[in-house]
């Protein structure tokens, strides 16, 4: 684990290690001065994101990072590092990218390209209580050898908005007493050929409260966005995806996502570091504090299909070109709940075999369901026709769905 630890108005990069994810150590690295000593785990000065890079044919820049430099005159702006041993770091001549400040990467290995999600500030705000307060906003920008960025799709420009604070995200908090929503930074997770995006939303109650109020006090926790192509960016809910801790926690204040996701066949883990205080940092006689904790979903399960009626609710896919032999369900059925899935053809008529009449229930809790129908599961009969799926949900949740 690569982690940011601010201290004398400085960041440093730390480093520590676990067998199981759990139970960590901070191994005496030797590398930095800090207090006049060199035993600790500090591996540089500045904060940074660290990504892994196995494909690399120069062993020495295996481990990238990108870090905010506003020290240097000549660097200011988003920069670059590498190193064979993600500890001992060589910085790239220049700024890759400019402004400056929360940066996130990612590596979709699939398609052998990095994906940077950094924060820059709008020229206008969202709302005329704060004039001359430039909005925060999530930008993303993709590179094949991490020097040089642009945006998804957009060879000549070198960003592209993914999420910002809409109108809805203003009216929410202001109907919590405060001023408007910013977009603090944004992890973005390659995902089944799709993204997921943790947006981390401020949000604004005043510029009147702790050591830095003149940028914003308010709490900050990430909701959840989703993309095919990193262009195009859907949130289907407003809900945090991983709630601030009871007031008075150490994690009630400001709540932030790392950079890479562990997935398993049942499970989906964040590790997040929090903080007891809001944004403006220390108040009054009120220190603020950090940890890092971690946060597991089931498989899928940040958002789902969901109906606690009493009568089945249906929904048609969009047409798809069907490849596979098996449709398979992630889905959570209460006592009594069921789904049933149809196939229909590119004109919504059901396909007999594959009706909902045909189609056997699935009940209880399970995370690769086969969807079965009178003759079986098989359904590579299908291949290559356009069809639509329509499911029949009845006390419970679906996940997800795919072909096998």
């Amino acid at each position: 684990m690569w982690y940011c630890a601010y201290a004398k108005e400085k960041y440093f990069v730390c480093y520590a290690t676990s067998k199981d994810g759990v139970n960590w150590v901070k191994p005496d690295l030797g590398i930095i001065d800090f207090n006049g000593s060199r035993h600790n785990n500090i591996c540089r000065v500045g904060g940074g994101t660290v990504v892994y890079d196995p494909d690399d044919r120069d062993a020495s820049r295996r481990y990238k990072m990108m870090s905010f430099d506003g020290v240097i005159k000549e660097n200011f702006g988003y920069n670059v590092y590498f190193s064979p041993d993600g500890l001992n770091w060589t910085h790239y001549a220049k700024p890759v990218l400019p402004y400056g400040d929360v940066s996130n990467i990612a590596y979709d290995r699939d398609k052998k390209l990095f994906i940077a999600t950094t924060k820059q500030r709008m020229l206008v705000s969202n709302t005329s209580i704060t004039p001359g307060k430039n909005d925060r906003a999530a930008f993303v920008s993709v590179s094949e050898d991490f020097i040089n960025w642009h945006a998804p799709g957009q060879p000549n420009s070198l960003w592209s908005l993914v999420v910002e604070g809409d109108p809805d995200d203003d009216r929410l908090v202001m109907s919590k007493g405060g001023i408007e929503a910013n977009v603090y930074g944004m992890p973005v997770y390659p995902y089944q050929g799709a993204y997921i995006g943790f947006p981390w939303f401020f949000d604004i109650t005043t510029y009147g409260n702790g050591e830095f109020a003149v940028t914003g006090d308010g709490k900050i926790q990430p909701q959840v966005a989703f993309s095919r192509d990193l262009r195009h960016w859907a949130r289907p809910v407003r809900d945090p995806v991983l709630p601030l801790g009871k007031a008075g926690a150490w994690d009630d204040g400001t709540l932030y996502t790392s950079s890479n996701m562990q997935v398993s066949d049942k499970e989906m883990t964040v590790y997040y570091g929090a903080m007891n205080l809001p944004h403006g940092g220390n108040a009054g006689n009120m220190l603020q504090y950090a940890r890092i904790a971690k946060a597991s979903w089931r498989r899928d399960g940040f958002v789902s299909l969901y109906n606690d009626g009493s009568d089945t609710g249906s929904i048609t896919t969009k047409t798809i070109t069907f490849t596979g032999k098996q449709l398979k369900v992630n889905t959570k059925l209460n006592a009594g709940g069921s789904l049933r899935v149809e196939v229909l053809d590119k004109d919504g008529n059901a396909i007999n075999g594959y009706t909902a009449g045909q189609s056997k229930a699935i009940n209880k809790d399970q995370f690769a369901a086969t969807v079965q129908w009178d003759k079986g599961a098989d359904i590579s009969a299908l291949q290559g026709r356009e069809i639509k799926l329509r499911f029949h949900l009845l006390g419970g949740n679906l996940y997800s769905y795919w072909f096998e």
